[in-house]
């Protein structure tokens, strides 16, 4: 003998249409009994000893967890397992993915809609998650809902849960401080870098004087000028001097 049986979700009909119809049934060929009730507590506990309900469904786990993740990185994935215990499939719907806070951040990558086959058929939900770029927590929920004379009311919870964080701030590179005063270059503490800094020749400077590694003064810009002035005059003056004595 093979029991079977359905369920209709959202649907009522009074204890006489039900009767008739458990009537009709029955009269059918190859049926040998028929029933047709409306899924209370005390008529689940009768089908039950009767041995027409399914065995449970079978779901976990209850909570996807990604952990602290990165913003804007690429998406991962997580899965529920889906098991049918019963002696007849199972029709699953999903419900839609509610995220109180409104970040557009999961999305299912399996079928919302699908059947598990009898006698230990599984099945995997797959839901993808996807960070977004600032930093924030996430508490997700959606709700499988199956056929199962066992399932609860409203289907079954599954949370979605994540944290997302920012990356660390990049450490600057350290190029040393310039002491602009003296137009050296001080390095910072454990820094390699002995390069030179920015030009301390203020805007429109004549650029005449610098600091050289031991203190010394370099002629630079007017002081050069001096000199090839005087070496002309001294020029001058002797030519003059051969000049007249000749």
């Amino acid at each position: 003998m093979t029991i079977r049986h359905k369920t209709y979700s959202n649907l009522y009909r009074d204890s006489v249409a039900l009767m008739r119809l458990s009537s009709d049934l029955t009269n059918l060929p190859g049926i040998i009994w028929a029933s047709v009730v409306m899924a209370t507590a005390a008529n689940l506990a009768l089908l039950a000893e009767a041995g027409s309900t399914d065995g449970p469904i079978d779901v976990s786990p209850d909570t996807l967890d990604w952990g602290t993740v990165i913003s804007n990185t690429e998406s991962t994935t997580r899965f529920v397992t889906i098991r049918n215990e019963g002696s007849d499939e199972l029709n699953v719907t999903l419900s839609s993915i509610v995220d109180p806070a409104g970040n557009d951040e999961l999305a299912f990558e399996s079928p919302t809609t699908f059947t598990v086959d009898a006698e230990g058929g599984e099945k995997q939900i797959i839901v993808r998650f996807t960070p977004l770029d600032h930093p924030h927590t996430t508490n997700a929920v959606f709700h499988i809902n199956s056929d199962a004379l066992n399932a609860p009311d409203g289907g079954i919870p599954i949370t979605l849960r994540a944290v997302v964080d920012v990356p660390a701030a990049a450490e600057s590179e350290d190029l040393g401080v310039v002491d602009q005063s003296e137009g050296t270059v001080v390095p910072d503490a454990g820094s390699d870098d002995l390069g030179p800094g920015p030009d301390p020749t203020p805007p429109g400077g004549c650029g005449c004087r610098t600091t050289g590694p031991a203190g010394n003064d370099v002629p630079t810009g007017g002081a050069l000028l001096v000199l090839l002035f005087a070496w002309v005059v001294s020029r001058l003056r002797r030519r003059w001097v051969i000049t007249t004595r000749g």
